[in-house]
């Protein structure tokens, strides 16, 4: 659906109908986040835009003798404009542009950044359909603030997804941050409960 913007955009070439989404969710330590988008399926493939929203509550600032001075905020946002179209009958690509901005107190950065992906319907397996996505987040020239260039968190992912016929998801994911020298793996599940709104 839209929200493949977010985790693959290759995920856009499988909608038949087109979306409207908006999200609101706090997350921890007075963080939040948003996103409102849009997705079109034509005969071309799908294209769509979103607009993304990650901000953080007020932090307590310190000056160079580590004095309190008061407190600021910080906030990413990314506008991003997506294509995704299969090119085999199981097999879809996509890509995402993004233009990015990080503001820290008054002092704000901008960038910009692509997203490639792919997605394969592998096909039923058991009761379900499996499919299997990989996709390179962030790839881009880095952000600029303070005369400062910090490198964008480039994410290579690789994940799988089974569907039973009854609106029930299991999604496995695994994910590897180069720059910071980690990674991490997500398993989740969801449940459409009224799939004929969907």
């Amino acid at each position: 659906d839209l929200t493949a913007m977010a985790w693959n955009p290759a995920g856009l070439a499988g909608m038949e109908k087109r979306e409207v989404a908006a999200m609101y969710a706090n997350l921890v330590a007075e963080t939040h986040y948003s996103f409102m988008g849009y997705g079109q399926p034509t005969k071309y493939g799908t294209f769509a835009a979103g607009l993304m929203y990650l901000g953080q509550g007020s932090l307590d600032g310190r000056d160079s003798q580590g004095r309190a001075n008061g407190g600021f905020t910080t906030s990413d946002m990314a506008f991003g404009a997506s294509y995704a179209a299969k090119v085999m009958p199981r097999l879809g690509l996509g890509v995402n542009a993004k233009l990015v901005s990080i503001n820290v107190g008054s002092d704000t950065g901008y960038s910009a950044a692509f997203d490639l992906g792919s997605r394969y319907n592998i096909g039923r397996l058991g009761p379900g359909k499996l499919a299997a996505g990989l996709a390179v987040l962030n790839l881009g020239p880095g952000i600029t603030m303070l005369n400062e260039r910090s490198q964008l968190p480039l994410t290579l992912s690789a994940g799988m997804g089974y569907n039973l016929p009854f609106g029930l998801n299991f999604g496995l994911d695994f994910r590897n941050r180069p720059y910071a020298g980690r990674s991490e793996a997500s398993l989740g599940t969801e449940l459409a409960v009224a799939p004929q709104l969907a």
